[in-house]
């Protein structure tokens, strides 16, 4: 007598364009991998250090020269995602630069309350950040 199917021959077979994918591996559907080699391969990160600390001028016309509000929000909550929970690291550098400008907006902003409200990090992502740039 031949042995009983398996319940995993049973199964219907699982497309790579199926949402099925995505259940039955859901790390098949992470791009960090690929972020983090971009952002490093075309110096992104660098850039985004430097454009922190020393904005460019914005606007319409360039004449804007206080800080980008919705610049930094994004570009913090970037670092947040690639050096908290992607565990990446940057440049000696850049993280001393990142860190200087950080506490000097700590500084301006009267605490950490205040200026995770500014770039919108919930919980405790501002004192993660922090942690990292240590």
């Amino acid at each position: 007598m031949p042995p009983a199917p398996s319940s995993s021959s049973l199964a219907e077979p699982i497309h790579d364009n199926s949402h099925a994918a995505y259940i039955s591996n859901p790390n098949c559907a992470s791009t960090s991998t690929f972020t983090v080699s971009g952002l490093k391969t075309h110096r992104v990160l660098q850039a985004l250090v430097q454009a922190l600390a020393n904005p460019p001028p914005h606007g319409e016309d360039g004449d804007a020269t206080e800080p980008d509000v919705a610049f930094e929000e994004t570009s913090v909550r970037l670092f947040h995602t690639y050096l908290v929970l992607c565990g990446g690291s940057l440049s000696k550098e850049g993280n001393e630069t990142l860190r200087t400008w950080v506490r000097a907006e700590l500084a301006r902003e009267g605490g950490e309350k205040q200026l995770a409200d500014r770039w919108a990090l919930d919980g405790p992502g501002l004192g993660e950040l922090l942690a990292r740039l240590v």
